[in-house]
């Protein structure tokens, strides 16, 4: 599946309008970046992935944002591994 990018919690690495290619499995690689379906608010966000302690951590690659800490109060499923970035000119 693809996603189209919006915003730019994830510059430099993809940018906003970007195309990114998503292969659909259930969990990632630390360190690698993922298709998220936050379920409160059922948006998907592009983000890589960090386990520390049993907690996961969303990481955007744009450090004017904050990670984000999945619990209870933030639940989350991954949706997939992100595969390629397509950019229009």
């Amino acid at each position: 599946m693809y996603l189209k990018a919006k915003g730019d919690s994830m510059n430099p690495t993809i940018r906003n309008g970007d195309l990114v290619l998503v292969r659909q499995q259930p969990d990632v690689e630390d360190g690698e970046i993922a298709a998220v379906l936050m379920l409160e608010t059922n948006e998907a966000t592009l983000k890589r992935v960090k386990r520390s302690g049993g907690v996961v951590i969303l990481l955007p690659d744009n450090q004017d944002y904050e990670p984000i800490v999945l619990t209870s109060d933030t639940p989350a499923r991954i949706l997939g591994k992100a595969m390629q970035v397509t950019s229009n000119l």
